[in-house]
């Protein structure tokens, strides 16, 4: 056998670089040889790779999506913070305004416990505006360099012996539906917004799949902060995933470019806690829907999971993968 052929072979199996690496030599094949043959173009990888060879490894990008996303964040603070002033301002006028309107000119006598009221509702929004300020001077310093989870899914995905992959798309978003949002938001640990902090966790993060003849696997490859989300603790915030496939789809590429080839399927499939499988036996069909540029997989016991392709080609490379009708 060739050992470009082995190569390919090898890569389909999943193993990394380094592992066929030492492979070959260890069956006789010279450093030199080896490092060569390693080196060559991406058309002989196991997957379609027509979008890869044109990715772009900087993270110039990445870096202006998190700016983006922090400054808007910061942004809605500060309004909060200015409204909250404003508020202030207009119920001290007001206030004062009603009340020598009532002693003075209709001569009415207030209860004694009305300026204490009044004052402890001024307490009240002071403090408001005050943890404003310290929420939203967290969001400003929040580092957003890794995501929040690190490490594998509770549920380990297992790669079967002779499990090939057969197609890699970054650069999808998940479609929620009401349900799904309602679970998103009053989920485990806060849900998506957590509580009154400058960081919530988005758990239903993924940004990529991967097609093995077996499964479809649904992962987040870890960009920096694909499953957070900034947050002023009132719901309102900057969704840094999402922000990250609408600007960032090159690096995002390349980083799943770069994790195929330096590490074997098993590690990509389990390389963050929110990723999935789905075992293909259980798909009862796969349509396209959105005009072609999302696809719905729907399984045997009712659940249907539906992803947002970014690009077009991807949209396209996939049904033709799936062989599957647009709806």
């Amino acid at each position: 056998m060739e050992i470009e052929e082995y190569l390919v072979q090898c890569r389909q199996a999943g193993l990394s670089d380094n592992q066929i690496k030492q492979n070959l030599i260890g069956a006789g094949w010279a450093e030199s040889d080896v490092d060569h043959v390693l080196g060559v173009s991406t058309d002989q990888l196991p997957i379609d790779s027509q979008s890869q060879s044109q990715a772009d490894p900087t993270t110039d990008n990445v870096t202006k999506v998190l700016g983006i996303g922090q400054k808007v964040t910061v942004a809605i603070g500060i309004y909060d913070i200015v409204k909250n002033i404003g508020g202030m301002i207009v119920l001290i006028v007001c206030s004062v305004g009603v009340y020598f309107y009532l002693t003075d000119t209709m001569h009415i006598v207030l209860p004694s416990f009305v300026i204490p009221f009044a004052l402890l509702v001024m307490i009240i929004l002071i403090i408001g505006t005050v943890l404003q300020v310290i929420i939203t001077k967290k969001m400003a310093s929040a580092n957003l360099s890794s995501t929040i989870e690190q490490g594998p899914p509770a549920t380990r995905i297992e790669i079967q012996v002779g499990e090939q992959l057969q197609g890699a798309f970054a650069g999808i978003t998940r479609i929620m539906d009401a349900k799904s949002i309602f679970k998103l938001r009053a989920g485990p640990r806060g849900g998506a917004f957590g509580s009154m902090t400058q960081v919530g966790e988005i758990y239903q993060s993924e940004n990529s799949m991967l097609v093995t003849n077996d499964q479809i696997i649904l992962l987040t490859v870890p960009m920096p902060g694909a499953d957070t989300l900034l947050s002023n603790g009132q719901g309102d915030g900057m969704d840094i995933g999402m922000g990250e496939w609408l600007l960032a789809k090159k690096q995002m590429q390349a980083k799943l470019d770069q994790m195929i080839n330096t590490e074997t399927l098993a590690e990509v499939a389990n390389c963050h806690p929110h990723n999935f499988a789905i075992d293909r036996k259980t798909v009862s069909s796969i349509v396209f829907v959105r005009k072609g540029m999302a696809i719905q997989i729907n399984l045997t016991d009712g659940k249907r999971f539906t992803y947002w392709f970014r690009e077009k080609a991807d949209a396209q490379r996939a049904q033709a993968l799936f062989n599957a009708p647009l709806a």
